[in-house]
């Protein structure tokens, strides 16, 4: 038997630039070998009360699990469509999708409808003459103490003192709220409701917001309360956007000691001064160079995006894209009721703002697929792999498990998308620079 995609009938209709209409027919006496196949394969793995695997009879299994059967000879179907018009290279599919869940007929011919979004025809023209140019940061006696100065601060010893609370200094404190733990409530929404010899640093970013301007001055012994108002985006949902009254028992307070050289050098194990100094250098020259990249690829895109003239976008990719982007825009900024109504109230503004921002991404998406066919980069499955164990490793999952949860979110093919593009704009950047040392010779 021929394979199921060679038995389809393809009409294809343009209704758009960067979109087409194709009308899908499958003779009835294909649907029907199409229909015996899925019932082979559904029998294959299930056990029927009296009969061998795979040895029940086409009347029970049809009459058990006809809508199983029926759902699986669908997808084959449509699979088998999309996988002939696939095999079509004057086509370039971006996006495939059935326009409506067809109708399987007893003994008919099965038709549907695919709309189908291509990637746009534009030149991409002599992007590699095009030059940008950012001047490299030098490194400056000034940022390297204020980086000396941050390793104090960090590894820095606090000890006690005596007299009023200062901005810098951690609280040895009771505390209290008037905040009602959900019955389900985390350790650190507990933690932040209440404590016993608990710490409280009195500086930026603050553990309970208002506390230094409320808890500086205060000494040992002391007791006060005041109202923290907690911003609409805090990490703790069940407190964002809340007021919440502290009642805040001062128990000791701790002011950070300066360290000597030879304190800091001990705690970040190096010999000398001098031998840190030298060990912060390099690594702030590495960071230069790698700020100075990856502004070197904005502009560089920025001006390559500015050479090449407009160009169609396909409406389902940009409508995929819009949506997503105004999801993120609802998941950052409705935290309450109120937010819940502000942003519907907005709805068209925000729309018309993802709508946007989705136009934007996908130019440069397209844009930079094209320069990837032109350069033939790719990804290997070895770097996505090598990502997602970074990734899961990162966000303390195991890998298999994270790269799952990426393909039942379908944000693998973004995550690639994203990966491909950075290797893009490294190559260029990489050429860019060659370019750069060649010059100086």
């Amino acid at each position: 038997m021929n394979k199921v995609s060679e038995c389809a009938v393809l009409e294809i209709r343009e209704t758009g630039k960067c979109n087409r209409e194709v009308d899908v027919t499958f003779a009835a006496a294909d649907v029907a070998k199409a229909s015996l196949a899925s019932i082979r394969e559904i029998a294959g793995y299930i056990n029927l009360p009296g009969f061998r695997r795979g040895k029940a009879p086409e009347a029970v299994l049809r009459k058990k699990f006809g809508k199983e059967i029926e759902d699986d000879l669908k997808k084959r179907l449509v699979g088998a469509a999309v996988e002939k018009l696939m095999e079509d290279k004057t086509l370039e599919v971006v996006n495939c999708g059935v326009a409506e869940d067809p109708v399987l007929a007893d003994k008919a011919d099965f038709k549907f409808t695919l709309k189908v979004d291509l990637a746009p025809k534009f030149d991409v023209g002599d992007y590699r003459s095009i030059r940008v140019d950012v001047p490299e940061k030098k490194l400056d006696d000034a940022a390297l103490e204020e980086r000396i100065k941050f390793y104090r601060n960090a590894y820095a010893k606090y000890e006690d003192t005596e007299g009023p609370a200062a901005a810098g200094d951690m609280l040895k404190a009771d505390y209290k709220s008037d905040f009602v733990l959900p019955e389900n409530a985390s350790a650190g929404l507990k933690r932040q409701a209440e404590a016993t010899d608990g710490f409280l640093w009195l500086s930026d970013p603050e553990m309970i917001p208002g506390s230094i301007r409320e808890l500086t001055g205060v000494k040992t012994g002391d007791s006060k309360t005041f109202k923290a108002e907690y911003p609409a985006d805090y990490r703790e949902k069940e407190l964002a956007g809340k007021t919440v009254e502290y009642t805040v028992t001062v128990k000791g307070i701790q002011r950070r000691a300066d360290l000597t050289d030879e304190e800091l050098c001990s705690r970040v194990g190096v010999k000398t001064i001098e031998e840190f100094k030298a060990q912060l250098e390099k690594i702030m020259q590495q960071e230069s160079a790698s700020g100075r990249r990856a502004e070197l690829a904005d502009k560089l895109f920025e001006a390559i995006d500015k050479s090449i003239a407009d160009f169609d976008l396909p409406q389902g990719v940009l409508e995929a894209e819009t949506s997503a982007e105004l999801r993120k825009v609802a998941e950052s900024t409705v935290k309450t009721k109120e937010d819940a109504e502000s942003f519907e109230k907005d709805l068209e503004s925000h729309r018309n703002a993802a709508r946007e921002t989705a136009r934007k991404n996908c130019r440069k998406n397209f844009i930079l697929r094209k320069i990837a066919d032109a350069e033939e980069i790719t990804l290997n499955e070895n770097e996505v792999d090598q990502q997602i164990q970074a990734m899961s490793s990162y966000y303390n999952y195991k890998k298999n498990e994270f790269r799952a949860m990426l393909e039942k979110s379908g944000r693998l093919d973004g995550l690639c998308l994203q990966m491909l593009n950075g290797k893009v704009l490294d190559t260029l950047v990489e050429s860019l620079l060659k370019n750069e040392t060649e010059k100086t010779k």
